[in-house]
């Protein structure tokens, strides 16, 4: 019976190959792999992003799904100087480009949205060599031009100056609306306060730069 049962398979894989279908195999074997694989290829070249925050799950368990990309603008008041004081900072962004990745989507691999999204972070301590304070969970919602919205609770994060320029990196997750249970990842990269306007005792009243996000899904 086993012999039987090995011949039928080779008859199918000797079919399969004179037809030259291999692919219908490797597709039934591994979609989600060759589909991550394919996503992160396509967002690395195209966006330049370091997807080294998924090393510690396999391809098939977290899938870049939404990836934006857009300007940050940080509002100082009182303005900030080189001697660290008490300011509040309200923030604003745009996300001017927003392309889907997995093929479950509808036009994905095209630009499909839009969105926005603002802050306010009181009475904190900042200068111009420390523009931002540490790194707290908090929680923020991104308002999308199909009127939809996701609020994210991003509960890690990382503050580092690299080349002049402040580069907050943090993670979290969509807790309420499109996108639930999506894990984020967010990139931004502020940059450098004019030296000379830190300086003349006027000071800086804001600064800005470039935010990244990628929505990813989990275990598929």
């Amino acid at each position: 019976m086993i012999a039987i049962k090995l011949k039928q398979v080779l008859i199918l894989l000797l079919t399969e190959q004179k037809l030259k279908r291999p692919m219908i195999f490797i597709a039934k074997i591994k979609p989600l792999r060759r589909v991550s694989l394919l996503a992160c290829t396509i967002a690395a070249a195209t966006l330049g992003i370091d997807f080294s925050f998924a090393s510690q799950a396999s391809n098939a368990e977290i899938l870049p799904a939404l990836i934006c990309q857009g300007a940050q603008t940080s509002s100082y008041s009182p303005n900030i100087t080189n001697e660290k004081k008490t300011t509040t900072i309200d923030v604003e962004g745009v996300l001017t480009s927003c392309v889907y990745l997995l093929p479950i989507f509808p036009n994905s691999g095209t630009l499909t949205r839009i969105g926005t999204y603002s802050t306010t972070i009181p009475s904190i301590q900042a200068s111009c060599n420390d523009l931002l304070p540490p790194f707290n969970p908090s929680d923020l919602t991104y308002k999308w031009s199909n009127n939809q919205s996701s609020t994210v609770r991003f509960v890690s994060g990382l503050i580092n100056v690299v080349g002049g320029q402040t580069i907050i990196e943090s993670n979290g997750i969509v807790t309420s609306g499109e996108f639930k249970n999506y894990a984020v990842r967010r990139t931004i990269a502020l940059v450098a306060p004019n030296p000379t306007s830190c300086s003349d005792g006027v000071g800086v009243s804001k600064t800005t730069g470039t935010i990244t996000l990628v929505f990813s899904k989990v275990g598929i």
